[in-house]
Formats: C-alpha cells, structure tokens, sequence
C-alpha cells in the first residue's frame, strides 16, 4: 500500500504594518527583542533567524524571520512542522496578535530549556545516535560534532512532550542497541556509536555473523563507572579498539568494570592508522571476513 506524504504548506506570513509597528521599530529592534537570554542559543548566530513570539509555538530551534521586502516588513514562521502551524496558532493572524504583543514590550522573549553550554552545539548538524531500552524507547541521544581534536560529544533527553533536556540528570547509562544484546552470544564493543553502527550495518544482511552484535558506551569509558553492564555478564565479548598508542584505554577500564563476569579479549587490527577504529579498517580496504578472522584469531 502506498505510504502517504505529508503535504508541505507554505510558510505562514504576516505583513507588519504602521498599525502593528506605531513605534517605527527597524527588523533589527524588531529581531533583537526575539532573541533569548542565552548567549549560546542560534538565534544569536544565524542570520534573521529567532524565535517565534506565538505562545503556543516553544519555538526552542530558532525558525521565525523578519525581513524587509518591496511589500512591506515580512514576519514569517518557518517551522518544519508546516501542517502543525495551524494548531500553533502560526496563522497570520495569530502572528499579528503575537508580533503585536512582543512589539509593545520592551523584555525580551523567555525560552525554556535552552542549551545550557556557553556555545551553540548544532544538534541538527551532529550525527546523532539513539540509546533505547528494552521497551525501544529513546533513552536518551548521543551527539558527535566534528572530528578529532575538534570532536564535540554531548548528550540529550526529552521529556514526555519531545521537548529536549540537556542533561541526563537521574539517568542510568545504558549499552548501545541495548535490544539487540539479549539474543547476542558474542558482542563486539567499539569505541564508540558510529564504529558499531559501521560494523553492524556489515553484520545484518550476512549469514556469517548469526548471533553477534556490536555495542559501546557512551563516551566510552568516561561513564563505564554508571553504565549498567549487566547485559554483558556471562558473554564473549571482543574489543575492536581504536589507536591510543597501544594502552587499550578503553578496554582496560571496560574489563576492571566488568569485574571478570565476563571474558574481554582485545582483537588486534592492522592498518587502522592513528585515530582508527572499524570505520578506519573498512576505509583502509578491509572487509567484514576479515575481521571475522581476526576475532577468531583471538579466541
């Protein structure tokens, strides 16, 4: 049965008047009084891009424009959510009642739960990795921003009205693809999300890897301390490092955690190059028999 798409609509617009603007406010007073507290929220680096002033629209991620055009000052809502407008009350003129509202005051807009870091962290630009539990629910998301020395790694929550939380405050770190560990007889832990994203994607559709599934931790061994590990007791696990210089930070720290309740080998790979992991190895022309080999090799 064909899928449905959801029909895209146009931004909704509101023309700012003489009668809406009596103050003759320029788009850059208009702008400035859209823009939050915090120093690091987007609407103070993108260019005409702040929060919608509309109360039912917690605009978080900046998405509302004032621009000036040959018709007049333009206020537009660009929300993704564009057959949710509505029911925001993003129509013109709930835009001209909210605009008009913002433009008799002087405070600044008030946005809850902003990101709480001195700079922005573009969560739109960060591959993001999901941790769900056995329920499938996303537990919380793993962000990685850049590359190495200019990696970024944070962590995010939403409550149960999908608004994010930027802490995991009473959280317990859980195991990545948590799920598929319960069926698991061997597990490969990576150093980190997209190294067993990589590997498991080479896993799924092959008959050589029956009951073996890729994991880490988040941030790998900064949290192992609250990480709850007991998924892995009693399973073979092998350790596909990354390069640090030979030390197995991460696996070293992985086994005194696991407390011998279970077996941690290290496999060795060649050709990773500094910084490497399976995303490395695969990069370098190797393939997923091989490394199948290599774990064996150690066994």
């Amino acid at each position: 049965m064909p899928t449905r798409k959801t029909p895209k609509l146009p931004p909704p617009i509101a023309l700012i008047d003489e009668a809406l603007n009596p103050q003759g406010l320029t788009v850059r007073a208009m702008l400035s009084r859209l823009r939050c507290h915090n120093p690091g929220c987007n609407c103070h680096f993108l260019s005409g891009k702040v929060h919608c002033p509309c109360s039912r629209h917690k605009d978080r991620t900046p998405s509302f424009s004032i621009t000036q055009r040959p018709e007049g000052i333009v206020a537009e809502c660009h929300t993704r959510f564009q057959v949710y407008a509505e029911t925001m009350d993003c129509k013109p003129e709930g835009l001209q009642a909210a605009l008009a509202k913002m433009l008799a005051s002087s405070a600044k807009i008030e946005i809850p739960e902003v990101e709480p870091k001195g700079t922005f962290y573009d969560w739109d630009a960060a591959t993001r990795h999901g941790y769900r539990g056995l329920d499938r629910r996303c537990v919380y998301q793993v962000g990685r921003l850049g590359e190495g020395s200019e990696l970024e790694i944070r962590a995010r929550r939403h409550d149960p009205d999908h608004n994010p939380i930027y802490n995991l405050d009473g959280v317990v770190p859980i195991l990545y693809q948590l799920l598929h560990l319960r069926k698991a007889q061997l597990v490969i832990v990576c150093d980190n999300e997209r190294a067993a994203d990589v590997l498991n994607k080479d896993l799924y559709p092959t008959y050589l890897s029956p009951g073996i599934v890729a994991t880490t931790t988040m941030e790998g061994a900064a949290h192992l301390h609250r990480t709850d590990l007991s998924p892995l007791f009693g399973k073979e696990l092998f350790f596909f490092p990354s390069e640090d210089g030979g030390q197995h930070l991460y696996a070293n720290a992985l086994i005194q955690a696991l407390d011998g309740r279970a077996k941690v080998r290290i496999i060795e790979v060649p050709d990773r190059g500094v910084g490497g992991d399976y995303t490395h190895f695969r990069a370098a022309g190797h393939t997923l028999k091989e490394a199948i080999a290599l774990i064996h090799a150690v066994r």
